[in-house]
């Protein structure tokens, strides 16, 4: 609780005189160990929310006056849908909101979720709660709006986080003649893969109840021999800006003739059309054609 309280508190600058408002459920770790802990180690007020609702969101926001909001990506877009249906709603803007913290924001919600509400900071983060690390975007420049995470050249030195590639057809990462991973080029996707390293509590993977589930989740001698790391079982990509975005999760991602297709990255491009409220994407196979699957989309209006 401390330890997720902190990050979250360092990384949206939450002091004593904040008021964060939260509608994510609290056995969850985003409302119960962020949120919370957040108002603990920093002694701000918390607003809490039985549920979240479209409707009374701004209301409560408001009404309690207050400048920082979690969200989970979905939470996010339905706001801007129905901001879009019902723009003139002057609850959208007389708000005191100085950032909203929180993951899984689409790329091509960002923007109009930052614009449309005036808020100055959203700041993304990508983690799990088993993880043994995470990245995070506190980034107010438009250029790096869609990064879960940003790391320099010494950050990148300081944690040890690496790409690595990974075959879809195969599920399985690369590995060269010599039986290592091979790390992608600038931009290629790759699994994300963080660093176990003994004696570094901050990098200790203790497991899983299942020891199975564990082994699946820890590969060793993957870019020298003896090394250790933890697998997200996530497709990130990395520019030369040191900025981390989502490609998909694996086991989404298929090919078709030769080629990945990223589930997320299509129904991104397919969600930005007017008139589509959300959009699942998904490969099936297509009789005659051996190589790969189709892609589908089922469309919500």
């Amino acid at each position: 609780l401390w330890a997720f309280g902190f990050i979250m508190a360092a990384s949206a600058s939450i002091a004593e005189v904040d008021v964060i408002y939260t509608c994510l459920p609290l056995f969850h770790t985003a409302g119960g160990a962020l949120g919370i802990g957040a108002a603990i180690q920093t002694g701000c007020t918390i607003a809490l929310a039985r549920r979240f609702s479209v409707r009374r969101f701004w209301q409560d926001v408001n009404r309690y006056k207050c400048t920082v909001v979690q969200y989970i990506g979905e939470i996010c877009r339905y706001l801007v849908v129905a901001a879009r249906e019902y723009p003139n709603d002057p609850l959208y803007r007389s708000h005191n909101l100085q950032v909203a913290f929180g993951n899984g924001l689409r790329p091509e919600v960002w923007g109009p979720f930052q614009e449309l509400f005036d808020i100055p900071q959203v700041v993304e983060f990508y983690g799990a709660t088993e993880g043994n690390g995470g990245l995070v975007n506190t980034s107010t420049s438009k250029r790096d709006r869609g990064a879960v995470g940003i790391q320099g050249a010494l950050m990148s030195r300081v944690t040890g986080y690496e790409l690595a590639k990974f075959n879809v057809d195969e599920e399985s990462l690369e590995r060269d003649a010599r039986g290592f991973c091979i790390r992608p080029l600038t931009n290629e996707p790759g699994e994300l893969l963080l660093p176990i390293k003994e004696g570094r509590p901050e990098s200790t993977f203790t497991g899983y109840t299942d020891r199975k589930s564990t082994k699946q989740k820890v590969i060793s001698d993957v870019f020298t021999p003896g090394d250790c790391y933890f697998r997200t079982g996530d497709l990130l990509r990395k520019d030369h800006r040191g900025r981390f975005f989502f490609v998909d999760r694996i086991g989404d991602t298929f090919r078709w003739k030769g080629e990945n297709v990223s589930t997320t990255e299509v129904s991104e491009v397919v969600s930005q059309y007017p008139g589509i409220a959300e959009a699942n994407v998904y490969g099936v196979k297509v009789p005659g054609e051996p190589d790969g699957r189709g892609c589908m989309a089922a469309i919500r209006r």
